[in-house]
């Protein structure tokens, strides 16, 4: 899509008739898209992308079904042609792993509504996306490959020496040990939808909202997303499991069972994706102290599994 291709499909709605009105930037920060701008004009003030097929198809569902646990898609009819006009949130990402209240009950009820596929067929019949709550092999796989490739590069990174890398490595080395019975019971836990970068770079506003939905692709292990905010604030796990159909339904056993996993897979995870790597230029002003840092933010969450 050109920018000319998008402008036109812009102007097809009367607020944008008149593009000289508004102010376009380019945003170029956190994005994959080609054409990621804001525009604003007076008191509207938009986010606006060319989006790939599955955020297309996510948003669709989350604009069809009402559920605002993201910001709010102005024109959802465009999202047909991979435009996203989503209101702009203003101001710095969330600085802290504590979560709203009411994001956390708003992804409680995005789950719900989504494992209710007769309710999205209803309201989305159209939708490409399809309902599933079994694993087809990914994610008993991403956790037997991630247990691989995330140990071996926190073994690159020990000769740093940071003190912090001495937890890391205990609760990898327990991972490691059980890798066949967490992929078990990771690809068997109840499934919701997963956003799968929920990270606080993606959380912004009052009230919180999560953005950029580009690595959302159905449906998964419920807890993934949520977990590390879960462990460390109990306030936020009572709301979560007061709205949660699937908790609901279980026993607090099973709800612990459940987080403990969905907190070790994100360790995977993170393990996997998020380290530092000395290699990679653009973590070269960001060693030592600054490391240390935020490997000791990151692991503060995890630190209840060593117990």
């Amino acid at each position: 899509m050109t920018f000319a291709e998008l402008t036109d499909l812009l102007q097809t709605k009367d607020e944008f008739g008149d593009l000289g009105d508004w102010t376009i930037a380019g945003i170029t920060e956190g994005g994959t898209s080609a054409h990621t701008y804001r525009f604003t004009s007076g008191r509207a003030d938009y986010f606006v992308k060319e989006t790939q097929d599955n955020e297309r198809n996510t948003l669709q569902l989350l604009a069809g079904l009402e559920l605002d646990v993201c910001p709010r898609v102005a024109y959802p009819d465009l999202l047909g042609h991979n435009v996203l006009v989503m209101q702009h949130i203003p101001g710095d990402s969330l600085k802290t792993k504590r979560l709203e209240p009411g994001l956390v009950g708003k992804y409680a009820e995005m789950h719900n509504a989504l494992n209710n596929w007769q309710r999205v067929e209803e309201c989305c019949p159209d939708t490409p996306c399809t309902f599933s709550d079994t694993d087809g092999g990914n994610y008993r796989d991403f956790i037997l490959q991630g247990c691989r490739d995330g140990y071996q590069r926190l073994m690159n990174i020990r000769p740093l020496g940071l003190s912090i890398l001495d937890d890391f490595t205990r609760l990898a080395d327990r991972v490691v040990q059980r890798q066949e019975t967490l992929a078990g019971e990771y690809s068997t836990m109840p499934f919701g939808w997963l956003h799968h970068d929920f990270r606080e770079e993606n959380i912004r506003g009052r009230p919180q909202r999560l953005v950029d939905w580009g690595s959302s692709y159905g449906h998964g292990p419920f807890l993934f997303d949520l977990a590390p905010f879960l462990l460390i604030d109990a306030d936020a796990l009572d709301v979560f499991t007061a709205r949660s159909d699937i908790c609901r339904k279980a026993s607090g056993e099973q709800v612990e069972g459940w987080l403990r996993v969905g907190g070790l897979a994100s360790f995977v995870a993170f393990l996997v994706w998020r380290l530092p790597d000395p290699e990679r230029e653009d973590h070269a002003q960001t060693r030592d102290g600054e490391w240390a840092e935020y490997l000791e933010y990151e692991f503060e969450p995890y630190m209840p599994l060593l117990a």
